[in-house]
């Protein structure tokens, strides 16, 4: 196990908000993979590739997920736990029943935080047993799990010693985008449309077009967030809408948003935000990164934002409160702003 050093106060990023109030990212801690690879036989002539970071439901807990070689030059991906609370963080690396052939194209926490499902391989934390479902799905529950082969249109719903409960067939060919335990609803979409199904199959809300398709649940099911391509030419930001109705409540004001995270449990997003210049100016690249913001649906309002060295991945926490991103064989987690703000700001519910 690593001992994490606790880097609390060490940096803080300020912006001035539109409501005039100074926000600020303060930074906890950094975990340096480069050092946890140390010992290991890593293909030397490869980088260490974080590919992505996964906040558990209470917070506590970090996945980081790191693609490497081995000393043969095979493509394997680790698992990495981060401890997000008390005075001091611990992480460590599941065991080898986790090191995975292959790039990890999904994951998903149990809403214990005490298993995981990486592209199919369901494991407990603690105890270490694993065993294998299809390669794309999520936790239904504490003890069950939704999941469907690549390319087929059937669906399986199974518990947590992945063994086969219920099965169910789609329509048409749907892609599981996001799962809200706290409802028990599926969100899928397709090229033309998004659904919102029940463990059964059961339609319950069916939205055509080519709006809220790619989105997420947030808001513990209440919201789905995800890419909006605005009326104005080559535009692109991040919009949610109110899962019961299909309503539009907002949209983040970004020059051209080419990924986001959504808090599961509050109503704030990240999105990372590119300034686009026009074709003729051929001495500059056509997309140029502008910065990461963090963005509050509740209050309307850019809560903060930094110019990130990182780009990708990054990841912001349930409650809204905490950010993490990474790259170049390191994580970083920061905490935003005072405590006061944030529990204002979670007090306002606009809808």
């Amino acid at each position: 196990m690593l001992r994490l050093k606790v880097l609390a106060g060490l940096t803080a990023l300020c912006i001035l908000s539109s409501n005039g109030q100074a926000e600020h990212l303060d930074k906890l801690w950094d975990f340096d993979l480069r050092k946890a690879y140390e010992t290991e036989p890593v293909w030397p002539e490869r980088e260490i590739l974080l590919d992505s970071l996964v906040f558990s439901a209470s917070g506590d807990r970090l996945a980081a997920i790191v693609r490497s070689h081995n000393s043969l030059g095979k493509l394997r991906s680790d698992i990495w736990i981060l401890d997000t609370t008390g005075p001091e963080r611990h992480a460590f690396r599941l065991g080898t029943n986790f090191v995975l052939d292959g790039p990890v194209l999904s994951f998903t926490w149990s809403q214990s935080g005490q298993r995981i499902d990486a592209s199919g391989t369901v494991a407990s934390i603690a105890g270490g047993d694993a065993c294998t479902i299809p390669e794309f799905g999520g936790f239904i529950t504490e003890n069950e799990l939704i999941a469907h082969p690549a390319g087929r249109g059937s669906f399986t719903v199974f518990d947590a010693n992945c063994k086969a409960k219920t099965e169910w067939q789609s329509a048409d060919q749907w892609i599981l985008s996001d799962v809200s335990p706290e409802r028990g609803w599926l969100l899928f979409w397709t090229d033309t449309e998004a659904l919102i199904l029940d463990r059964q199959g059961n339609v319950l809300h069916e939205w055509p077009g080519r709006e809220r398709t790619q989105s997420r649940f947030a808001d513990s099911g209440r919201l789905l967030c995800g890419p909006f391509d605005s009326v104005k030419p080559r535009k692109r930001s991040v919009a949610c809408w109110i899962a019961d109705t299909g309503q539009l409540i907002g949209v983040a004001p970004a020059d051209l948003a080419h990924e986001f995270a959504a808090s599961s449990h509050s109503i704030r997003v990240i999105v990372s935000d590119y300034r686009e210049f026009p074709v003729s100016l051929t001495d500059v690249k056509p997309e140029i990164f502008k910065e990461l913001f963090v963005w509050d649906f509740a209050t309307s309002r850019k809560v903060v934002s930094w110019r990130s060295e990182f780009r990708h991945p990054f990841a912001i926490s349930p409650d809204g409160q905490y950010v993490a991103e990474g790259g170049k064989g390191l994580v970083r987690v920061y905490k935003i702003g005072s405590e006061a703000n944030s529990r204002e700001s979670n007090k306002i519910n606009p809808w």
